[in-house]
């Protein structure tokens, strides 16, 4: 099962560089003489964008892909504003389905965030902290629901089948 946010985020991608292009232009427009340019002397396309992009800022929109259709769960995650203008890619974390053990969803007021718990050979641990924002309920029900029958039963006795028969 694959799940992501590709068409959010790109939409919030041309969002911003719209915003900024317009930042641009307003600042070009006002410094021409004329009946233009007076247009523009207020700077309000200026402001308008600017605070458009500081209310973007504030809601912190997130990359997230989840891939779980083979033996590995794969996960990319990561903040559109860091990788908005370079060309690195997106922090990927990846773990063996038989180590999950289970997944949550915490819901604060505007944000929802993914955590796993997955078993190490040092004892259970928690990672996470995936951002959910720009996913809909129904899909994050949909993701839950997939990865906990990942993670169910079935995959610990096939993890722990092997250490058995050595015995």
């Amino acid at each position: 099962m694959t799940q992501n946010n590709y068409k959010q985020v790109n939409r919030f991608k041309k969002l911003v560089f719209l915003l900024m292009s317009l930042l641009i232009v307003d600042f070009t427009l006002s410094a021409l003489n004329g009946s233009i340019g007076s247009y523009f002397q207020n700077h309000w396309l200026a402001i308008s964008s600017a605070s458009s992009l500081l209310l973007i800022a504030a809601l912190k929109v997130s990359y997230f892909d989840f891939e779980g259709e083979h033996e590995i769960i794969d996960i990319r995650s990561g903040k559109i504003w860091k990788h908005l203008f370079s060309t690195t890619s997106v922090p990927r974390i990846e773990f063996p389905k038989e180590m999950l053990v289970s997944a949550h969803v915490k819901n604060f007021i505007f944000f929802k965030q993914l955590y796993f718990t997955i078993e190490t050979m040092h004892g259970t641990k928690v990672i996470g902290g995936f951002c959910l924002s720009m996913i809909s309920n129904k899909e994050v029900k949909q993701l839950l629901s997939q990865i906990n029958k990942t993670g169910s039963e079935e995959n610990r006795v096939i993890k722990l089948h092997p250490s058995h028969s050595a015995a």
